[in-house]
């Protein structure tokens, strides 16, 4: 095959995936900065689950007292959920025990609700960035006006 015939088996490829679903789909998402706005989703995420975990555990120490054994039991699974983020035994971010208040409703709880709220809207907040911008719509049309 002669370097003009190979040029023009790449270039039909080429226009080929330009015109397939799959190459408009890619082309859309980088012209949009996708990643950009899938890491912005992510990082919001991210907050929410925090302070969830937060709630969930001050609640779970609340409720069940003093069980060391179901507390380690609740730990392993929350480590093979989230890997690398609770210290149990080995490597990790935090200690479940610093999570863990002797109220109920203490300060860190309050706090931690206001947290998952304002994390959770903001998540929302930009899932709808993202979609809009995916979709050239306008930015300030639509939706709820505490997620703009």
């Amino acid at each position: 095959m002669s370097r003009r015939a190979l040029g023009r088996a790449v270039e039909r490829a080429a226009a080929w995936w330009r015109a397939s679903r799959a190459g408009r789909t890619v082309n859309r998402y980088s012209a949009a900065n996708g990643g950009l706005l899938a890491g912005g989703i992510a990082y919001s995420v991210l907050f929410s689950l925090v302070a969830v975990m937060t709630i969930a555990l001050t609640t779970f120490a609340g409720i069940l007292g003093h069980n060391q054994a179901l507390e380690r039991q609740v730990e392993r699974q929350l480590s093979s959920w989230f890997p690398g983020v609770l210290k149990t035994g080995g490597d990790g971010l935090v200690a479940p025990n610093s999570w863990i208040h002797s109220g109920a409703l203490s300060v860190a709880s309050a706090v931690a609700a206001v947290v998952l709220v304002w994390s959770a809207l903001s998540a929302m907040g930009a899932v709808q960035t993202g979609v809009r911008a995916m979709f050239q719509l306008d930015p300030s049309q639509g939706g709820a006006p505490w997620l703009s």
